[in-house]
């Protein structure tokens, strides 16, 4: 018998749609404004504050830059909730389509590393993510995800 990591290739809706990539690369376009690098373009943005001519004031070009950045900080937070529920998920539709009673000791060996690898991420990986600010936010983030209501519909 081979295990598979999940019992299914991933659905669509787990696959980023185009659109996710469409904003992904608008966002970059946005942020580039014109220049060859992403170098280039953060010293333009501190020696300008506004590449695009709309901010009247550079408290208000920084103003617009934090908005931006907050606003992508909410949409990963919002991912990270999503897949941490999702992951959790897909490990338990995969340990109830590989019953341990049916397995020989390679395989439950086996069936044991998604769950283990998933709890040593939760238990301490997510502790240090690298920065102080990071490390508070991942923990809360993790546990609202564990919280959100099973979804035994997993593919």
């Amino acid at each position: 018998m081979v295990l598979h990591l999940l019992p299914n290739p991933p659905t669509p809706s787990l696959t980023p749609s185009p659109t996710f990539f469409a904003i992904s690369q608008a966002r970059l376009a946005q942020i580039l404004v014109g220049s060859e690098s992403p170098d280039e373009a953060l010293i333009k943005r501190c020696a300008h504050f506004d590449l695009q001519g709309k901010a009247k004031s550079a408290a208000a070009a920084c103003d617009a830059i934090i908005a931006t950045r907050k606003g992508q900080l909410d949409l990963c937070k919002q991912e990270l909730v999503k897949q941490v529920a999702y992951a959790r998920d897909a490990i338990k539709v995969f340990e109830d389509k590989h019953p341990l009673s049916k397995l020989n000791d390679k395989e439950a060996e086996l069936r044991k590393s998604p769950s283990d690898n998933f709890a040593l991420w939760r238990g301490s990986e997510i502790k240090e993510c690298g920065d102080t600010e990071a490390n508070d936010l991942m923990e809360p983030l993790v546990k609202e995800g564990l919280a959100q209501k099973v979804n035994m519909k997993v593919k």
